[in-house]
């Protein structure tokens, strides 16, 4: 069942482990708790976690049966797996103290022992009707903070804002004309004369003349420092991706305008299964050979004209490049490759990793 599903994570309780018993499941980390030693122990809690997805123990102060991890999936959720023996006391104020030491959003996973005909039961218990007032002094929290939300929001929105976003959606905007430049006594009209003033300006943003001495010096240092680096192809961060890796970073990818290929997120996402693995496929061959796709050195740029500046001048203005999103997602994934790796180190920079 694992082997089909791939759980990201799985929470066990009662797990009857003694502490000289070690747990080991391949492609999972663990996290235990286990509740007492001798002839007579009982009860023990463990979290699973993929080691495909960085993931985080959390230390807890409690004297209840719990552990707790965050993971790095799709967002950063805590988990938490509970065990509450069926004849011990559980106070309200034990669950209350668990539950604030939890980051949001959490997952509360358990076996507590609790029966109640809201979930099925045929008899209800005194631990069944308490996690039956739980998570109603939580909806009732909830229903207060919305509705203050709601009674809060004209005071806090910026009215200019909202009419601009009204206006849009209704199609209703202001046309876009070509700045006319001013650069000293020289006034530029022409859409190339502007383009070429505007690319003059944003020049020495990138140019080495804008870092200061010490930096030159350093990078120049650096880049004539040959690169001495070999590792096994088995090791995980060598491996080629898989489609699932594809479809995560398509997933986090938030829509933006594509680069001089045209192609955009949302096309992506809905190519078909042939398409999506000819794309792994070249992804994986850009990975192992280490040939660079020329086309996706090259970038749109466009000026963005910083808020209540002058829109005569050529310095007032941002420049944004538009890479191809193909090369923006084959980024991701391998970012997210390298900030597992790094954390799994225990670094979490790349300058611990290499000192």
């Amino acid at each position: 069942m694992i082997s089909y599903f791939q759980p990201v994570c799985i929470g066990l309780q009662e797990t009857f482990l003694l502490s000289n018993i070690s747990l080991k499941l391949r492609g999972y980390n663990s996290v235990r708790k286990d509740a007492a030693t001798g002839a007579n122990h009982s009860g023990g809690v463990c979290i699973l976690t993929s080691n495909l997805y960085s993931s985080i123990p959390l230390a807890l102060h409690t004297s209840l049966q719990a552990v707790a991890v965050q993971v790095h999936a799709r967002n950063l959720v805590t988990i938490c797996s509970v065990y509450f023996p069926p004849h011990d006391v559980i106070g309200r104020h034990d669950l209350d103290y668990l539950i604030e030491q939890l980051p949001t959003p959490f997952l509360l996973l358990g076996d507590f022992n609790g029966h109640c005909a809201l979930w099925g039961s045929d008899v209800t218990n005194s631990r069944g009707r308490q996690i039956e007032q739980f998570p109603r002094a939580k909806a009732l929290a909830r229903r207060i903070r919305r509705r203050n939300q709601r009674e809060s929001w004209i005071n806090l929105i910026s009215s200019k804002q909202l009419w601009e976003k009204v206006h849009a959606a209704n199609g209703i905007y202001r046309e876009f004309s070509f700045p006319v430049l001013n650069t000293g006594n020289v006034i530029h009209s022409a859409p190339l004369d502007i383009a070429n003033t505007l690319g003059h300006a944003f020049t020495p943003v990138s140019a080495n003349d804008s870092y200061s001495s010490d930096f030159r010096t350093f990078k120049n240092r650096a880049e004539r420092t040959p690169l001495c680096f070999t590792a096994r192809n088995t090791l995980p961060y060598n491996t080629e991706f898989r489609m699932f890796q594809f479809k995560r970073a398509l997933s986090l990818a938030h829509e933006t305008s594509p680069g001089p290929d045209g192609i955009t997120y949302n096309t992506l996402r809905h190519l078909n299964t042939t398409s999506l693995s000819n794309l792994l496929f070249l992804f994986n061959r850009i990975w192992t050979e280490q040939k660079y796709p020329s086309q996706w050195h090259e970038a749109i740029v466009i000026p963005i004209l910083k808020p209540g500046k002058n829109s005569s001048n050529p310095l007032n203005y941002r420049p944004i490049a538009l890479t191809s999103c193909l090369f923006r997602t084959l980024e991701r994934m391998v970012n997210v490759r390298l900030i597992f790796e790094l954390e799994k180190q225990g670094c979490n920079s790349l300058a611990e990793l290499f000192s």
